[in-house]
């Protein structure tokens, strides 16, 4: 995800496809070659094989609240896979903060 410029990312959400990722970090960087890890997930099994109709509430969301990180990218990447068949697919994601990169927490 690029935001075209630095912003404070307080949160990150997700909503996988069936090929979820089992363990994955969220990551941020200024410059896309060097990553900063924010959250690290281990044993996911939330996917879906039908599109999402839902809103942001909905169960099959994950939300990731009360991070703190500071960049322009932010990246998902995925360590080990719910099937082993498929690579890693999103329906959605969305991050939340501050357009202003100096903002605390």
């Amino acid at each position: 995800m690029d935001f075209g410029a630095p912003v404070f990312v307080s949160e990150v959400d997700l909503v996988w496809q069936n090929a979820c990722a089992a363990n994955y970090d969220i990551d941020i960087s200024t410059d896309a070659a060097n990553w900063t890890m924010m959250k690290t997930v281990v044993g996911n099994t939330v996917g879906d094989a039908i599109p999402p109709t839902m809103a942001w509430s909905s169960p099959q969301v994950l939300k990731y609240q009360g991070l703190s990180g500071r960049g322009r990218y932010v990246r998902i990447n995925g360590t080990a896979r719910c099937l082993a068949m498929y690579g890693y697919s999103l329906w959605e994601m969305r991050a939340l903060g501050d357009t202003d990169a100096t903002c605390a927490p």
